[in-house]
């Protein structure tokens, strides 16, 4: 069994979003999940990292490890509001069950085999976000937030690119869901030319969406989490389970 969940957008301990994840974490199915994905924007901002953040965040951390001390693999995938954390969370959530993406992964599933990614690795027909994502992943970046610009000032200049680019989705998705369900479809299409896969499941897109494709796979995502209130539950279904 697997549980995924994206694009909860965790912007303060305590906020709607911090406990939509804890009821992630404590839902029956997840506690008993083989596997658990975490596909990327599960904070509003976190780059880099700092023990204060972990501080704050403190109880989330301890609950996966818990997952994890009783038998559960977590899989955190870079997003795009939460990257350059991989030694971060290999600090804080140092476990034999954690593993760290910046990419896709692929893992088999009852005969299935599936492609995880955040999704905005394989969008296309957006070449200024592709200028940008390669630019705050470059490794001079890498460093900067790991090793030299303070956490406060990290999330100061964040939190304030974080207000505007809210601003912008809002007017976007609300003008635009059926077109940005119909690339993100494309955009499998065209990764399945690349890679071969039986079932994609991605984030990012903010637009809750299940397509079978005529090429012989699906496409699931869950969309913003925070207004669907669902997860992904993959057993022998694939289903969108509800959150309170």
């Amino acid at each position: 069994m697997i549980s995924i969940i994206s694009d909860v957008h965790i912007k303060k301990s305590g906020d709607d979003a911090y406990h939509l994840f804890l009821s992630f974490l404590n839902h029956e199915k997840v506690i008993t999940s083989q596997k658990i994905i975490l596909l990327g924007d599960i904070f509003d901002l976190l780059v880099g990292g700092s023990e204060s953040f972990y501080l704050e965040y403190k109880l989330i951390f301890d609950r996966l490890t818990e997952l994890m001390d009783s038998g559960a693999e977590v899989h955190y995938l870079e997003g795009n509001h939460d990257f350059h954390i991989g030694k971060f969370l290999k600090r804080f959530l140092g476990h034999k069950n954690f593993f760290f993406s910046t990419g896709f992964i692929k893992i088999e599933h009852l005969d299935q085999k599936i492609l995880f990614s955040h999704g905005d690795d394989i969008e296309i027909e957006n070449p200024s976000y592709k200028i940008y994502s390669k630019l705050i992943r470059s490794f001079p970046i890498k460093v900067l937030a790991e090793s030299i610009v303070p956490f406060s000032i990290t999330k100061s200049v964040g939190d304030w690119a974080s207000s505007r680019s809210r601003k912008k989705n809002i007017e976007k998705y609300n003008e635009k869901i059926e077109l940005i369900k119909d690339k993100f479809r494309r955009s499998t299409e065209v990764l399945r030319v690349q890679e071969d896969f039986d079932l994609i499941v991605t984030g990012h897109s903010h637009v809750k969406d299940m397509y079978s494709s005529p090429n012989g796979y699906i496409y699931l995502n869950n969309g913003y989490a925070l207004s669907e209130r669902t997860f992904i539950f993959i057993n022998d279904q694939h289903q969108f389970i509800n959150l309170n």
